[in-house]
């Protein structure tokens, strides 16, 4: 019997293999998904390996990739995802080489063009609020600031707060980020005992920082007296990592100068960031266009060194001797791709695959495909079952969908996950192909067979409970009628006090269709406008939530017999 119904029968093998040939026989045997290799170094520490230079030598490129990849996607560069997840083929040393020499070279430019760009950035970011602060200064002086200032510091003076009046008036320039102002406002004018005149004004331009992140920032001017209150003020400033422009022209022609001279250096600079980030753009999109079968070659080797430092060598040290359990019916499969990977190696010795006898029990192995893997997979999140028991994926199969349909039966919801769970099939190789990392994408993804069964059991258990987003539907013509005139129903309402409600009892002997009979599928939709339309419900559902438990709680009992009888035949 195959795993449809029980695990795979299982063998304890033995494979001899020539230390040359090791590495492409072990390749070409991991193309095929039956082989499980045993340990049979297991007090060997995993630094002291035989093969641990190779794997690191392979995790460093496989972290030049990772590091690819995320320059990759922080540029947001779309990277092809058609893979062929089924070509297996590893690529000969001399391109393994050449790979490697390939992504040093990539990481190497790549960092180089992220310091570029940093510095690029950086002195981008210092005019932009060059410009702004020689701007904003014209302001400041155009609107009389200056003499505001002198008055303000005079009239300090003569009320005695410091006698610093035989001192020229200074004045301060700088930036700071717009949600710090108010603080650094106040700080300073009690640091400088209320003898420092401050003017601020907001930036309307939003100021990229070298890290990317877009901030909102002010320019202030400070007017002061002395160098001991400029000694304050550049201690506040550096406290609230504000940006003080020591050589701001002093007059209105020199500052016109300056900023002509700035806002030219701004244009070549926009330039050379431009053709920066156009190279680096070329750069990893060639590095994109291959980074997935890449990643795929370099995870593939690993895969296959780890697999290598399980195996042990014999008496001397020229073969591999390896243990490993194999299905029973893929066994001439395992043989085959044995002989194929040491033709390719080019070993002159054949390799030896033994089949041993052992009492160790066999791991359980249940062959899966894409339909049946998510099954089997909620069958072992809860154990997975002694090697050649009964498995119950085939089964859950029907029963999982099947009682969630119980539980949420509706015929809109039904629809709705019937159609979510199309789509995920019908676009399934486009999807796969872009390997997608998302991790609540790929749990809805493969589980796209069983949310497209639970849709369409929903939509039975909806049509059962003639549920559509808990309003019924009259298909086949309710088995129940009205049994008075519309005359005395009219009547009824003209004596009735208005906006009060009414309550009629229907008895069925007079209300009931004998002749009609039932309603021809599912629940009466008479029930709609019930009074006691919950009751009835929930006691329908109760009861037949009983009746499934232990339909199901007798099949399990069922599946254990049959599983005593296999293992106790007598």
């Amino acid at each position: 019997m195959g795993s449809l119904t029980r695990s795979e029968e299982m063998r304890f093998c033995q494979l001899i293999v020539e230390k040359d040939a090791a590495f492409n026989i072990v390749a070409e045997i991991g193309k095929q998904p039956y082989v499980q290799f045993k340990d049979l170094n297991p007090n060997v520490n995993n630094f002291q390996r035989t093969f641990v230079k190779d794997i690191r030598r392979y995790d460093e490129m496989e972290r030049k990739l990772r590091f690819l990849e995320n320059q990759i996607v922080r540029d947001e560069i779309i990277v092809p995802g058609k893979v062929d997840n089924g070509d297996y083929a590893i690529l000969p040393t001399s391109e393994l080489n050449t790979l490697e020499g390939t992504l040093a070279e990539l990481e190497k430019d790549v960092k180089s063009m992220n310091d570029s760009d940093a510095q690029l950035k950086a002195n981008f970011m210092d005019l932009k609020e060059w410009d702004a602060v020689l701007d904003k200064t014209d302001e400041f002086f155009q609107g009389g600031v200056d003499d505001q200032a002198q008055e303000e510091l005079e009239n300090l003076d003569e009320e005695g707060a410091i006698r610093v009046d035989k001192l020229p008036v200074n004045y301060l320039v700088g930036i700071v980020r717009r949600e710090r102002l108010n603080g650094f406002e106040r700080v300073l004018w009690r640091a400088c005992h209320h003898t420092a005149y401050i003017r601020s004004s907001d930036i309307a331009e939003e100021l990229e920082e070298p890290s990317g992140e877009k901030v909102h920032k002010s320019v202030f001017i400070i007017f002061l007296k002395g160098d001991r209150m400029r000694s304050i003020v550049e201690k506040v400033c550096d406290g609230f990592k504000a940006k003080l422009f020591k050589n701001c022209p002093k007059t209105f022609k020199e500052r016109q100068s300056a900023r002509n001279d700035v806002r030219a250096r701004i244009q070549d600079l926009q330039t050379v960031l431009g053709q920066t980030r156009e190279h680096r753009f070329r750069v990893l999109q060639a590095a994109a266009n291959n980074h997935h079968q890449w990643l795929k070659q370099v995870r593939m080797i690993k895969t296959v060194f780890h697999m290598l430092n399980l195996f042990t060598f014999d008496g001397i040290g020229r073969f591999f001797v390896g243990e490993c359990w194999i299905p029973l019916k893929h066994v001439e499969d395992v043989r085959r791709a044995i002989e194929t990977g040491a033709e390719r190696s080019g070993s002159s010795v054949k390799p030896v695959l033994n089949i041993l006898e052992t009492s160790v029990t066999p791991p359980t192995y249940n062959e899966t495909n894409k339909f049946t893997a998510v099954f089997q997979g909620i069958v072992d999140s809860y154990g997975i079952a002694t090697y050649r028991e009964l498995n119950p994926a085939p089964y859950t199969i029907i029963t999982f969908p099947f009682l969630f349909s119980c539980m949420f039966g509706d015929l809109g919801h039904g629809v709705i996950m019937l159609m979510a769970g199309l789509w995920f099939v019908l676009r399934e190789k486009n999807l796969q192909s872009r390997n997608i990392k998302d991790e609540i994408f790929n749990m809805f993804f493969g589980g796209r067979y069983i949310i497209l069964l639970m849709g369409i059991f929903s939509i039975h258990a909806g049509i059962v409970y003639n549920d559509m987003f808990a309003k019924s539907f009259n298909i086949f013509g309710s088995g129940w009628k009205n049994p008075y005139p519309m005359e005395n129903i009219t009547n009824w309402i003209n004596h009735t006090e208005h906006g009060k409600e009414m309550l009629i009892e229907f008895a069925p002997e007079d209300a009931y269709d004998h002749a009609g009979g039932p309603y021809s599928f599912g629940v009466d939709p008479i029930w709609n406008i019930a009074e006691n339309k919950l009751n009835f419900l929930n006691s329908m559902k109760m009861k037949l939530s009983v009746i499934l438990g232990i339909t199901q709680m007798t099949f399990g009992v069922i599946l254990s017999f049959f599983n005593h009888t296999f293992t106790n035949p007598k």
